[in-house]
């Protein structure tokens, strides 16, 4: 069963996510990195980043501040916010082994959102792939048609799912939104919660948003 984990390296809930799959390797190995455009999945529902917006800016800052302190996970920020995540989503996408995405996917989120480094300067991506001794060209990784295509599929195959937002968690038809998603995604996996189906179908189909009043 592909359990699908998609990411920007633009959502600091995703760095958070991918804190707590490093102390979980059991789960972690078993997912397949798959860097997604954010920013798409925001213009696709004509909606609003939510940095966008000072106060809520604001707001989002004091959430994620509190839970990084909450799980105990390092949290300075990045440089600038909102930041192009291009050279970082397609160095990641270009890696075809899932080992080596996993790898690079988690250094790239620590040198961004615990060293604040910025994550679209080229020097900083050359620097996290020569410490993890990973031979690529992030200059030539962004540049890359077939990145380009694998990224903009994956970001395809999350909104064809029904995801909105990162970090989200996909396996059997199912999506698990954000990381305090974890471990309800865990128990599913070990078959101690289950989803009714039949149920689904039967309130899908009562009248609501479809009828017309």
């Amino acid at each position: 069963m592909t359990i699908y984990f998609f990411f920007d390296f633009l959502s600091p809930y995703s760095y958070l996510a991918s804190e707590l799959l490093a102390r979980d390797l059991e789960l972690d190995a078993r997912l397949t990195y798959t860097p997604v455009v954010f920013g798409t999945m925001l213009s696709r529902r004509n909606a609003k980043g939510p940095g966008e917006d000072r106060k809520q800016r604001e707001v989002g800052l004091q959430d994620i501040m509190l839970r990084a302190r909450f799980l105990d996970i390092p949290f300075e920020g990045t440089p600038t916010h909102p930041f192009n995540p291009l050279p970082a989503l397609r160095s990641v996408t270009a890696l075809t082994d899932n080992d080596q995405r996993r790898r690079l996917t988690r250094h790239y989120f620590r040198l961004g959102w615990r060293d604040k480094q910025p994550l679209d300067d080229l020097a900083t991506l050359r620097r996290g792939l020569a410490e993890l001794g990973i031979d690529q060209d992030p200059d030539q990784a962004l540049s890359d048609p077939t990145a380009r295509k694998q990224l903009k599929a994956a970001t395809e195959l999350a909104l064809e799912a029904g995801a909105t937002g990162v970090p989200t968690f996909l396996t059997d038809g199912i999506l698990f939104f954000g990381g305090d998603r974890i471990d309800l995604l865990k128990s599913y996996l070990a078959g101690q919660v289950t989803l009714d189906r039949d149920k689904l179908a039967e309130i899908m189909a009562r009248p609501g948003i479809d009828r017309v009043v």
